[in-house]
């Protein structure tokens, strides 16, 4: 298993960006390393992503 880890300051509002983050059929648009996630996402739980 690879564990990703990154920061980054987003000037936007919270909800708004945890919208984004946690809509996995649309990873690909924003993230070209990621092609798919499947299940729900959640905060606190592992999830499993497809990924080049």
């Amino acid at each position: 298993m690879i564990d990703y880890a990154t920061q980054v300051s987003i000037n936007a509002p919270p909800e708004g960006v945890w919208a984004i983050l946690v809509d996995g059929s649309r990873y690909s648009e924003w993230n070209p390393e990621i092609f798919g996630i499947d299940g729900t996402l959640t905060a606190g739980l592992k999830h499993h992503a497809e990924h080049s």
